[in-house]
C-alpha cells in the first residue's frame, strides 16, 4: 500500500485503487496480468489502421470471449494471441504466429512498455 496515487506507475495495464478513511488515504497499485487465450475489450473507431479503423485498448478489462456484446464505451472483443517479454526479441507489431500468417493483429506495449501484447478481433 502506498499513500499517494502519484506513487503508482502509469500506462496501459497499470492502474490503482484508492481508499480514503477520514484524513488517511491508501492506494493500491495494480498491474494487469495478461494471458494468451483470454479476451479483453476495445473501442474500435474510424481512423488509421486496418481498413481505416483505430483501436483503443481497454487495458484493465477482461471479458468472456463469447460475449454477445461489449459494455460501452467498448464495442469490440479482442482475443489475446500472445504476451511477450522483452527477452523474446519480439518488436511491436511483430505478432505473427507463423511465417505465412496473414491475420491482422493489434498490438500494444503494456506494463510500462516492458511487455508486448498481441491481439486479434475475436472470431469465435
Amino acid at each position: 500500500m502506498r499513500t499517494g496515487w502519484s506513487a503508482c506507475p502509469t500506462g496501459d495495464g497499470l492502474s490503482y485503487v484508492a481508499h480514503r478513511s477520514g484524513a488517511e488515504k491508501r492506494v493500491l497499485c495494480l498491474t494487469r496480468q495478461y494471458k494468451a487465450g483470454y479476451c479483453v475489450l476495445a473501442e474500435k473507431s474510424a481512423g488509421k489502421g486496418a481498413g481505416g479503423t483505430a483501436m483503443r485498448l481497454g487495458a484493465m478489462t477482461a471479458v468472456d470471449c463469447k460475449a454477445k456484446r461489449a459494455t460501452p464505451p467498448y464495442n469490440t472483443v479482442l482475443h489475446i494471441t500472445g504476451v511477450y517479454e522483452p527477452s523474446s526479441g519480439r518488436a511491436p507489431g511483430n505478432c505473427r504466429r507463423a511465417p505465412d500468417d496473414r491475420t491482422y493483429y493489434w498490438s500494444w506495449q503494456v506494463d510500462g512498455g516492458g511487455t508486448l501484447l498481441c491481439t486479434m478481433v475475436y472470431r469465435g
